[in-house]
């Protein structure tokens, strides 16, 4: 498998989401405050490496298989050592 084209945040935000388990409003911000962090949340879900799930007013976001293919890919100590 080939590693999808993701930023520097989103490829931070999506090794987060894995070690952390997931991510929702209240367990912390990442980048910029809940509105920077659900941004760039959405666009990993737009990208087919996390899933959205909860409400709109408290969303929730999980690394889905191809987001955990994608760590094997860019970051095999990151996805070995959690």
């Amino acid at each position: 498998m080939s590693a999808l084209k993701l930023g520097k945040n989103q490829q931070s935000c999506l090794e987060w989401l894995y070690s952390r388990k997931g991510w929702f409003p209240g367990c912390g911000w990442i980048w910029n405050g809940r509105s920077g962090t659900i941004r760039i949340m959405e666009s990993l879900v737009k990208k087919g490496v996390a899933v959205k799930s909860g409400s709109a007013a408290t969303p929730q976001y999980t690394i889905n298989k191809k987001g955990l293919e994608h760590l094997k890919v860019t970051n095999p100590i990151v996805f070995k050592y959690h």
